[in-house]
């Protein structure tokens, strides 16, 4: 780059190039006769010059405009004065010009004057990249908190999809759900034949390279709870260590639903409860969910059956009375009792024109026995009270007792058996751990009743 001492002289070198895109260019600058040398008692310096190196700066200022019509190269910035080659500093190249190459010096015409004063002014300040060349340093990544919301400043770029509305609509409708069956109950993207043999080469050549245990969950299905979360789309929380994280719908997924689906807003009032909602609570939902989990991904396998109806803990209630014997001081008495059926959730299930609905109850073994006894009673009173004598839409039911281990299911049998006798094929129990991990089981004979201790299948015709 010449300095304020100095003033460009262009000279262009031209060379043959078919592309028409490089050559050379080589400054020569007039020395100023008022400006001292470097060195005491010589001349002041020569013309010098700088050496040139391929650099392609098509686009850059008045030197792009002109490579449009010469093409051309920018030296380095390497003086070289003949002071120096007298004292031995910086020797000049002595190689001569490759063959078919000429230095000429540029004439300007009236049509090449605004280009050299463009390459002037070029010469005399640093080039300016174009901006589509800058590029932005990166920073280095933050990670996103894991149990608390980003400020508005860390959160990234987010937009609703369609995808991102069903698993918000899910979540609604299991209230409390981890993201291993979020990704189980989503419906599949719908792909092209080629589409799914691409994929499921893909799988094999990641299953052929794996190490370790396959992945449960999938990478986007992780990255768009985190982000809806951040955003306030759902909630989630951390029970305890070695367990996955449960996710719940947030205010702003249950106004998105609201205006989406049309749900009822009064339906979502439960989100409150479920910001605060205790362990305890959130457990026993997450037990209803792993049940509903398997019964939906079941039915996927059997065509025949058809799930009609699921309704949440706490839509279905009825009040029934019945007699029960009631210790006092003076003995035993029989008096009538007021009870509840309020089961955690109720689904139908059809084959053909007939239908069974179910009145499924998670047992965590916090339940007293004698509570779990007036449950039962009240059941029972429903059954024999509209479903015997044909007064409900029900014409047939079962409630199902979900356990932990199977000897709480065997303790719990022995409870039911003092309801009724004619309540032997009313009652029917299972051990989550039958179907966990395994779902289809659930569908398989792995059910006992008060009949006997043959297990049984959850629907005959299956």
């Amino acid at each position: 780059m010449p300095n304020r001492h100095q003033r460009p002289q262009v000279l262009i070198r031209t060379s043959k190039n078919p592309n028409g895109l490089r050559g050379r260019v080589v400054g020569r600058f007039a020395p100023d006769l008022k400006r001292q040398s470097h060195y005491r008692e010589t001349a002041p310096p020569q013309p010098s010059s700088y050496r040139c190196t391929a650099a392609p700066v098509s686009g850059v200022g008045g030197l792009g405009t002109l490579s449009r019509t010469l093409s051309f190269e920018v030296g380095s910035l390497d003086f070289v004065t003949h002071a120096d080659e007298r004292h031995g500093q910086n020797p000049a190249p002595t190689t001569r010009p490759a063959k078919g190459k000429t230095s000429t010096f540029w004439q300007p015409d009236s049509l090449g004057i605004p280009r050299l004063l463009l390459m002037s002014n070029e010469l005399n300040r640093k080039p300016r990249m174009p901006p589509d060349a800058i590029a932005i340093a990166p920073t280095p990544t933050k990670h996103l908190p894991r149990f608390r919301r980003a400020s508005a400043d860390e959160r990234p770029a987010f937009r609703l999809t369609d995808r991102d509305r069903a698993s918000l609509r899910i979540i609604f409708e299991n209230r409390w759900i981890t993201a291993e069956m979020l990704q189980d109950l989503l419906s599949p993207v719908p792909l092209t034949q080629r589409q799914q043999e691409a994929l499921s080469r893909l799988r094999a050549v990641k299953q052929a390279n794996a190490k370790g245990p396959p992945q449960r969950i999938k990478r986007e299905i992780r990255r768009r709870l985190q982000l809806m979360y951040h955003h306030g789309y759902v909630q989630r929380k951390k029970l305890a260590d070695g367990e996955p994280i449960a996710y719940t719908l947030g205010n702003k997924g249950a106004e998105d639903l609201t205006l989406y689906y049309g749900i009822d807003r009064r339906e979502i009032d439960w989100t409150t409860r479920s910001r605060e909602s205790s362990e305890r609570y959130i457990q026993h939902t997450l037990m209803v969910t792993r049940f509903r989990h398997a019964i939906e991904v079941s039915l996927r396998d059997l065509p025949a059956l058809t799930l009609e109806l699921w309704e949440p803990g706490g839509i279905f209630h009825a009040k029934v009375q019945y007699e029960d014997r009631v210790k006092t001081r003076e003995g035993t008495r029989t008096q009538v009792v007021d009870g509840t059926v309020k089961p955690d959730s109720l689904f139908l299930l059809s084959h053909g024109a007939k239908g069974i609905h179910y009145f499924p109850e998670a047992d965590r073994s916090t339940m007293s026995n004698a509570r779990y006894l007036a449950k039962l009673k009240a059941y029972y009173a429903f059954w024999a009270t509209y479903v015997r004598d044909a007064k409900s839409p029900i014409k047939q039911m079962r409630v199902l007792t979900i356990t932990r281990s199977e000897e709480r299911k065997q303790n719990l049998r022995k409870i039911a058996g003092q309801v009724s006798p004619e309540a032997k094929n009313l009652f029917w129990f299972i051990c989550e751990k039958a179907y966990l991990g395994n779902p289809r089981q659930i569908f398989e004979p792995t059910w006992q009743t008060l009949e006997d201790d043959t297990l049984k299948r959850l629907y005959d015709h299956v």
